[in-house]
């Protein structure tokens, strides 16, 4: 990065740039090599809050993710190499404050009910030396005024005050280092600004510097003391404080009688930025990442904004939403992959898919389990799965399979439905990115990127694109805010696949599978389609011209059946799409045994049961390639979750009617999602009845996503034994996974809300220092 330019000035005038004039003649303009030092000094501030665990779930909330010798590596500082850990600080409170102010585990094993960790005793490295010209002791602290003194004997971290702690490191990295050049600097934002200005106060008036010079550098500092103390404070000749102050940020101006602001004011303006959008949260403006940008490129009382240190916009938004959506960076992407820190809590591995409070199974249960080749604990499977098959897929319309639920039928539907899973885990999501609306991972890779029990066992071998018309389109396709986007007329809604050698082995067939994308929201993209309904003839073929007319919801119609000659991925409908591919493979194995299976969860449900109509109706479930007749025809069978009404009574008939076609509909009776719409429209195929609400994992009064959230449907079938006999579960399907994507689980388990994220939601460190999103691979579908 750019920022390490100057370095050889900034050794030269370290002394000038830490203050030993009081920064006269350099804050306006602002020096170069200044702006260098405050963003390096800033840097290590923000790696204060990068560092903390803030989840409070996690038994270790309130801790540091990192251990002191990875740190400066893991938290993202331009030159992590200048400085070493020496100590890390700890600190606790004994008044009563917000609960904001100190992170709290909910945990009962909690590592520390009292204290926190609040920052870092820092001494520069040989190589630091060379470079700013000093070996500096840097404090950097996140916290308030009353935690600066507090100790409890019995505390295991704060058997000593935060004070005691930093003044006793100082004191000996002072005597290690007391035949060198040394200075002292102490860097805070906003309230561990507050802080540091009281601990560089209480080094130099106790002697703690040995008369080596001390420096704070502060950013969007609350006032600390009265005038006297200001007074005090601004005579000292051996301390100096330059404050970082953003024009629109109201944090400074507290608290505001009584107290004065101590030190040399830097003003800088973020709001003359033209990178930056105006904040819905006006807290946006005390962002630490904020600021050095406004360092980098303030014009002081020239006015205007001009980068003058080349520092990545994208680190705007690190933890907050302030840069234009033109960029297209997502809004706070500093986050760890699938929200793992140091607490463990979501880490995949043997014996858990993920560590967490789990049900313990009767021993002859935990025998039949196998790990698969991912090394994790695999959804059970039997091999009566395999040889039972045509039953488990409803040859006897799953007569005596439903209550008490059969244990093969439920790990047949928990397979399915991680395959339905795995579109929206590869679904790109994010308005701003070019991709949004497209599949995260090329075809080949889809298994083997998403959570599936047996990677192997399937391949993706289409892509499936759809678009819709305009009453359409806007209530349930995903546009990117960008004019690039690839896909502003279509969404990825899916993927078909076929068993692999491996998986036709285990299932007993070579099965097809096709898996529609729905949508995790609850009610309002379903009531929002208020449309008239559609002739489904064309769908049902010869059941539909039997004078009936039977018809489907319009706007379900239009996603399936919608074409666009403009758009590159979506000139066929997605009907057409899935029917050639389904043709294809139908060909490919028609000497095989073979079955169609078609899945779908919410708005893929109702597209699930329009599909698997569609190919009994209409033959696609026999090859082409082979003598006619119903004996060359393969079964259909549709499992879905979740689903809307898709037609009405005539719909309903001509369906059951189809006698290749079987459809198991899941529902969970406080899911409202399945009541609509409520007028015309009639529920088609066998229902199984789950209550979720039985569950003692969950939480108690959840919310309407929660019923509707398809991690808790598999939760739901893992466990359910029927309305009057409780919930326990039948298969060890993780409870952690129903937080995946929703809030469902109890508190008492520690696993964070919503933790399946992407690295740093697929933003990328370049070579060059530079952060960028990368969250495509392209693939056969793509030009590129």
């Amino acid at each position: 990065m750019s920022s390490l330019r100057g370095l050889g000035n900034i050794a030269r005038r370290w002394r000038e740039l830490n203050g030993v004039s009081y920064w006269k003649g350099l804050l306006d303009p602002l020096d170069v090599d200044l702006r260098n030092n405050i963003i390096n000094y800033g840097e290590l501030s923000q790696a204060a809050y990068t560092g903390l665990n803030r989840e409070r779930r996690s038994r270790y909330a309130g801790s540091c993710l990192f251990s002191r010798k990875d740190f400066l590596s893991r938290v993202d500082v331009s030159n992590p190499n200048l400085y070493v850990i020496t100590k890390f600080i700890y600190a606790m409170c004994t008044v009563s404050l917000p609960d904001a102010f100190m992170i709290k585990s909910w945990s009962k094993a909690a590592w520390s009910k009292q204290s926190n960790w609040m920052g870092f005793v820092a001494v520069a490295t040989d190589e630091e030396i060379v470079r700013p010209g000093s070996a500096d002791d840097p404090c950097v602290h996140g916290g308030w005024l009353s935690v600066y003194t507090s100790a409890d004997p019995e505390s295991q971290y704060n058997k000593k005050s935060a004070r005691y702690q930093v003044l006793n490191e100082i004191k000996r990295l002072q005597d290690i280092y007391e035949h060198e050049e040394t200075s002292i600097t102490i860097t805070g934002h906003s309230l561990g600004a507050a802080l540091a200005t009281i601990n560089a106060t209480d080094i130099v008036s106790n002697g703690y510097n040995k008369s080596c010079p001390v420096s704070a550098f502060v950013f969007g500092s609350p006032r600390v003391g009265n005038p006297d103390f200001q007074k005090a404070f601004d005579s000292d000749p051996d301390l100096r404080l330059l404050r970082i102050r953003n024009s629109p940020d109201v944090v400074p101006n507290w608290p505001k009688l009584g107290y004065s602001d101590a030190g040399t004011e830097l003003m800088i303006d973020t709001g003359e930025s033209p990178y930056l959008k105006a904040p819905g949260n006006p807290l946006t403006w005390h962002d630490m990442e904020c600021y050095m940008h406004g360092v980098a490129g303030t014009q002081g009382s020239n006015g205007g904004f001009k980068l003058e240190i080349d520092r990545d916009i994208a680190l705007v938004n690190k933890h907050e939403d302030a840069l234009k959506n033109e960029y297209a960076i997502p809004s706070s992407w500093w986050v760890v992959q699938n929200k793992v820190g140091n607490s463990g809590s979501m880490v995949n591995g043997s014996p858990a898919i993920y560590t967490s409070p789990r049900q313990r199974l009767p021993p002859h249960q935990e025998q039949s389990f196998q790990i698969d080749q991912k090394g994790t604990l695999a959804t059970m499977f039997s091999c009566d799965m395999a040889n039972r098959w045509r039953e488990l897929h409803g040859s006897g319309h799953w007569d005596g399979l439903l209550d008490p639920l059969d244990v093969d039928l439920r790990r047949c539907l928990i397979t399915y439905g991680e395959m339905i899973m795995a579109t929206y885990e590869a679904f790109i999501g994010e308005h701003r990115s070019p991709n949004a609306g497209m599949c995260r991972y090329r075809r080949a890779d889809l298994f083997r990127r998403v959570d599936v029990s047996h990677p192997g066992w399937y391949a993706a071998t289409r892509y499936i694109y759809a678009t819709a018309n305009a009453d359409v389109h806007g209530k349930v396709l995903l546009r990117p805010l960008c004019r690039e986007g690839r896909a502003r007329e279509c969404n990825w809604m899916g993927y078909v696949a076929v068993a692999t050698d491996e998986g036709a082995a285990a299932l007993g067939r070579r099965d097809i599978v096709v898996a529609w994308r729905g949508t995790q929201r609850a009610l309002e993209w379903v009531a929002d389609l208020k449309l008239a309904p559609a002739s489904a003839a064309g769908i049902l073929g010869p059941e539909g011209a039997d004078g009936t007319d039977p018809s489907v919801h319009r706007g379900y119609l239009s996603l399936y059946t919608s074409e666009d000659q403009c758009s590159e991925l979506s000139k066929q409908s997605a009907r057409t799409q899935v029917l050639t591919e389904i043709g294809r493979l139908m060909d490919k194995y028609k000497d095989e045994e073979t079955s169609i299976t078609v899945i779908g969860h919410s708005l893929g449900a109702t597209l699930a049961t329009l599909n698997a109509a569609d190919i009994a109706a209409n033959s696609y479930n026999t090859s082409s390639l082979s003598p006619g007749g119903a004996e060359g025809r393969v079964p259909v069978t549709a499992v879905v979750f979740g689903s809307p009404r898709t037609g009405d009574r005539g719909f309903r008939d001509a369906f059951h009617r189809l006698r290749d076609l079987r459809m198991l509909r899941v529902r969970n009776r406080p899911d409202r999602i399945p009541h609509y719409p409520p007028v015309g429209y009639a529920d088609v195929g066998v229902e199984l009845l789950i209550d979720t609400r039985l569950s003692p994992f969950l939480r108690r009064h959840g919310s309407e996503s929660q019923s509707h959230d398809l991690e808790c449907h598999l939760h739901g079938v893992a466990g359910w034994h029927g309305e009057h006999r409780g919930f326990e579960l039948v298969v060890d399907r993780d409870v952690a996974l129903v937080n995946k994507f929703d809030d469902c689980l109890a508190d008492e388990y520690p696993v964070p809300v919503r933790w399946k994220v992407h690295h740093n939601k697929s933003m990328v460190k370049g070579p060059d220092g530079r952060w960028v999103l990368q969250d495509h691979e392209p693939d056969d579908d793509d030009d590129d």
